[in-house]
């Protein structure tokens, strides 16, 4: 959720809270709630080609997903 609205980080506590991994913005509260490769992946707005293989990831490998899920 790395938009430009919620920048208080509310998004990433809410969806950590439910065991999903989160892809949080570097911009806004994101590296202060999400920890990198721990509980979900921290990608710039400024790079969609990142944004999309963070997404990609996580659908593919449910390993993956479900690891930096649980942390949460």
């Amino acid at each position: 959720m790395p938009g430009f609205e919620d920048g208080f980080g509310l998004v990433y506590a809410k969806t950590m809270g439910c065991g999903i991994a989160v892809i949080a913005s570097p911009q806004d509260a994101g590296p202060d709630i999400n920890v990198v490769a721990a509980t979900g992946f921290n990608v710039s707005r400024a790079a969609p080609e990142l944004m999309a293989d963070s997404i990609i990831a996580l659908l593919c490998d449910r390993d993956l997903a479900a690891r930096m899920g649980r942390p949460g």
